[in-house]
């Protein structure tokens, strides 16, 4: 009778430790950084490149990023 219960004991721990793996979940979050600088062509011989950059947008409440252009 105390080898059963023992025995019934022990499976139940294992199942719970087999289990428990299951239950937790973990959320990863990867944010992109800024996009990789390339080579550009000018559209013109007097054409200047404004880089990309940052910049926050207080009614978003975070940054967003800003491609660049020519001017």
């Amino acid at each position: 009778m105390k080898k059963a219960a023992a025995a019934m004991i022990t499976c139940s721990a294992l199942g719970a430790c087999a289990l428990a793996g299951c239950a937790s979940r973990a959320i990863i979050v990867a944010r992109p950084g800024p996009p990789v600088a390339g080579i550009v062509v000018a559209p013109g011989p007097r054409a200047v490149w404004v880089p990309g950059h940052w910049v926050y947008r207080p009614y978003w409440g975070r940054y967003v990023w800003v491609r660049g252009y020519w001017r």
